[in-house]
């Protein structure tokens, strides 16, 4: 791909005049954002940071492969960012991310999963459709009504929904009862994450002053 993809047009004109050091420090504090709300599963958090990092990938990318000894490349704002985008309906930052993944070779391995994300907006917008009109609907259940091949992943989908406060699962017997959640909340998630404006989203503020790189996340594997 020659084209530069605009979110890493944005992250060059914004960073140009910052050192490395400055911009991989404030990916990483992104980072443990991320993961913090994850453990708090604040997920609109979590997806809002996931936003935030794309500007900063390229610089990162490449000062990882530098630093971590022929490790590939892991960004898991892409990881994340692929499970709930999907539930906003945010296509535009979905390309975004297909563009950085098409862009830099070290991150490629990430254009299926996100052309699969990109996909699933789809199967969101069915599952969404159908329980509207079929309020309740057994989990165990969906995959037939859908005609949807891969159960699995169709349930990881109900449960992000779940998580971004798009429907509710109430337990019945060893399955769960589904029912679509039309709270301001859950809309106002929606509208802020896939606004009109999602493809030009702007990089996140730098720190004025860097931080110490203690927490290289590779490294803290058990």
């Amino acid at each position: 791909m020659s084209k530069i993809p605009r979110i890493v047009q944005a992250g060059r004109d914004a960073y140009a005049r910052l050192s490395d050091e400055v911009v991989v420090d404030r990916y990483l504090t992104l980072y443990h954002e991320i993961e913090e709300a994850k453990k708090t599963k604040d997920f609109r958090t979590l997806l809002h940071g996931c936003v935030a990092s794309l500007p900063f990938v390229e610089r990162y990318s490449r000062w990882f492969q530098e630093s971590a000894s022929g490790n590939p490349v892991q960004v898991p704002a892409i990881y994340y960012a692929c499970r709930f985008l999907p539930i906003t309906g945010a296509r535009g930052q979905l390309e975004n991310i297909l563009e950085l993944a098409e862009f830099l070779p070290e991150i490629s391995y990430y254009r299926e999963g996100v052309q699969r994300a990109i996909d699933s907006i789809e199967t969101v917008n069915s599952i969404r459709t159908y329980l509207a009109h079929n309020p309740g609907t057994k989990q165990n259940q969906l995959k037939k009504a859908l005609a949807y091949d891969n159960g699995r992943y169709l349930s990881q989908l109900v449960k992000d929904m779940e998580h971004m406060g798009q429907l509710e699962r109430q337990k019945s017997g060893n399955t769960y009862e589904l029912y679509l959640v039309e709270s301001q909340a859950a809309q106002k998630v929606e509208r802020e994450i896939s606004s009109p404006t999602e493809t030009r989203v702007p990089p996140a503020p730098l720190p004025t002053t860097p931080k110490t790189r203690s927490h290289r996340w590779w490294q803290r594997r058990s």
